[in-house]
C-alpha cells in the first residue's frame, strides 16, 4: 500500500486497530464497506438509552430513540451530538479497554458538563448498579434495613465516580492539546488512533517525548499512517 493510499484512508477515518496486523487491516478495508447510518427505533435500546450502535461486518447503524422524531433535542442532547458520540465508538471498536472510551465519545459535546461528566459511568453495569442503589438504599434505610453508614458509603462511591470522570477528562484534554501542537490542530483525530495503553503512557509526557514516541514507532502501520497524514 502506497503512502498516498494510507493518507486517503486516514481522510476516511480508516486506520489499523490495536493489535491488528497489516494484512488484517488491508483485508478489513477491502472486504467491508464501512458504512455508517442511523434509524429511529427502540428495538435494541435499554429503557434509559437514547441511542445504541449496531455493527455488522464493518457497517454501523445508530439506533436512535424515536423521541427525536418529535423534538430536536432531549435534555439538551441533539441528534448531531449522539451521531458524533457513536462515531467515536464505531471508529474505536477495535481497541481494548474502557478507561477512555466514553470520555473520548463525550469530548465532542458542546456542553462543558457532558464533556467532563458524560463519562461518569464507563459500562452499562455501573450505571445500572448506581440506579438500583439509588432506589433501594434510601428506601431500605427508611425502613431501618440498612444503617446510615450504608447510605454514606453509597454517596462516597458516587463522589469517587465523579472524581474519576474529572481526572480522565483532564488527562485526555492535556494529551489532545499537546497533540494539537505537534500535528497541526488534529489532536482529537490522533488520540482516536491511540490505544488505551498509549494514552496512559503519553498523557503526562512532554511534547518532545511524545514526538519521539511516534518517531521510534514509525514501523507500526498505525503510527506510519498518523505521521503521513498529520505531520506536515
Amino acid at each position: 500500500m502506497t503512502d498516498k493510499e494510507l493518507i486517503d484512508l486516514s481522510n476516511l477515518d480508516l486506520f489499523p486497530f490495536e493489535k491488528e496486523t497489516d494484512e488484517e487491516f488491508f483485508e478489513r478495508i477491502n472486504q467491508t464497506s464501512q458504512r455508517f447510518s442511523f434509524c429511529y427505533s427502540k428495538k435494541n435500546l435499554r429503557f434509559y438509552e437514547l441511542a445504541c450502535t449496531l455493527i455488522d461486518e464493518g457497517n454501523a447503524v445508530v439506533e436512535l430513540n424515536p423521541i427525536f422524531l418529535k423534538q430536536k433535542s432531549f435534555l439538551g442532547v441533539t441528534v448531531e451530538e449522539i451521531i458524533d458520540h457513536e462515531k467515536v465508538h464505531f471508529h474505536r471498536r477495535g481497541f481494548r479497554g474502557n478507561k477512555f472510551e466514553e470520555s473520548l465519545a463525550y469530548y465532542l459535546s458542546k456542553s462543558r458538563f457532558r464533556k467532563i461528566f458524560g463519562a461518569y459511568f464507563r459500562t452499562p453495569y455501573e450505571s445500572l448498579s448506581v440506579l438500583i442503589g439509588s432506589l433501594v438504599i434510601p428506601f431500605c434505610s427508611w425502613l431501618d434495613f440498612f444503617s446510615s453508614e450504608s447510605l454514606i458509603l453509597f454517596v462516597f462511591l458516587l463522589i469517587i465516580l465523579g472524581v474519576r470522570s474529572v481526572v480522565t477528562f483532564f488527562r485526555i484534554q492535556s494529551l489532545i492539546k499537546k497533540l494539537d501542537l505537534l500535528f497541526n490542530q488534529n489532536g482529537f483525530k490522533i488520540i482516536l488512533r491511540l490505544s488505551e495503553k498509549e494514552i496512559l503512557m503519553l498523557h503526562d509526557k512532554t511534547q518532545h517525548q511524545i514526538k519521539r514516541f511516534f518517531e521510534e514507532n514509525r514501523n507500526l502501520l498505525r503510527v506510519k499512517q498518523i505521521l503521513l497524514a498529520f505531520l506536515k
